[in-house]
Formats: structure tokens, C-alpha cells, sequence
């Protein structure tokens, strides 16, 4: 496994709060953005993989066991783990821990990002194509937005944006990996 670390300037406050991102890729101009604004924002950023893509291809789990290890070192109060190649981070350590205490207040909740399509529109759950029956006549609508402003609620969980305990984190992680060993 490969990790990067990058972390602010020493007169910066940091607060509780770690930014977790995986990218394979080694050029650096596919998680500039994440570092740039995490720099500019005075976030502790970890960029890592499970191999460079000049070994391998990114693999569908890669990202999850690359988590599975890194998590229990964190030693920060929270973690945010964002995708690397899309993500600005425009609040402070001290901002995003209080927008989490508001929501979640004294739980050890995760936080978790929500996306108004299901992505990648290759992905099957259990057989099942989720786009295709995302677009299909039968699919379930979107719920009316209760502020009765245009547009939808995002439906999708988006594990591109998961903010909480890294404990929980790593808990939810090897349920999830538990699980997925159960059923194969």
C-alpha cells in the first residue's frame, strides 16, 4: 500500500479532523484539487492506494481495503473521505467539525453524502443493474423535496463523501466486508 501524507503548514490550526483520499493514479494532476484545497483550507490530507495504477488497475474493493488499513491509524477526531479527483474542500477543520456535531450531535454517526443518480451506471447489486432500473417505468419516483424547491433529493448514497469517526468508519467497513464474505 502506498500513502502520501500532506499536512498543513505548522501555524495553521488543524483541529480533529483528517482528510482521507484514494487515488491509484500517480500523476499528480488527478488529486490536485484535493490537495490544493486542503492545503488552502489547512486540512491534514492522506492520499493513498493499495497499488500504483503502473501495476495494476484500480479494482472494485481497492478503495474500502485501503480504508480497512488506514482508518485505525488515524488519530484525529474525525475523518472526511472524499474522492480524490473531484473534491474541494472549502471549510476548515473547525467548520466541518461543527456542521458534524450539528447533525449528528453526540453519536458517533457517520455522515454520508448523497448523489441524485446511481453511478457507475455499470454497477449491479446482486445481479441487478441499478441504472437500468433507476430509468426503468417501475423504478420507485423521487421523493417530492419537503422545502418545495425545485429539483430532487439526492437518493444514492455516495461513498465519495463520508465524514465521521474513524472507528465507526472502520466498524461500518468491516461489516460491510463481513457481510460480503457471508453471502459469496
Amino acid at each position: 500500500s502506498r500513502t502520501r501524507e500532506m499536512v498543513p503548514r505548522p501555524t495553521q490550526r488543524v483541529g480533529g479532523l483528517r482528510v482521507l483520499a484514494y487515488e491509484n493514479r500517480e500523476n499528480a494532476s488527478f488529486h490536485r484539487m484535493v490537495s490544493e484545497t486542503a492545503a488552502a483550507t489547512g486540512l491534514p490530507v492522506t492520499i493513498g492506494a493499495i497499488a500504483p495504477a503502473s501495476r495494476r488497475n484500480l479494482m472494485s474493493g481497492d478503495r474500502e481495503r485501503w480504508l480497512r488499513g488506514v482508518l485505525p491509524t488515524v488519530r484525529e477526531r474525525l475523518v472526511l473521505n472524499v474522492d480524490a479527483t473531484d473534491a474541494l474542500l472549502l471549510c476548515t477543520a473547525e467548520e466541518l467539525s461543527r456542521k458534524y456535531d450539528a447533525l449528528a450531535g453526540s453519536s458517533s454517526d457517520l455522515v454520508v453524502g448523497g448523489e441524485v443518480r446511481a453511478w457507475p451506471r455499470y454497477f449491479r447489486y446482486e445481479g441487478v443493474s441499478i441504472y437500468r432500473n433507476m430509468r426503468s417505468a417501475n423504478a420507485t419516483a423521487y421523493p417530492a423535496r419537503p422545502d418545495g424547491m425545485n429539483g430532487v433529493l439526492p437518493r444514492y448514497v455516495n461513498i465519495g463523501t463520508i465524514l465521521g469517526p474513524a472507528r465507526s468508519y472502520a466498524k461500518m467497513l468491516e461489516c460491510m466486508h463481513e457481510a460480503r464474505a457471508l453471502r459469496a
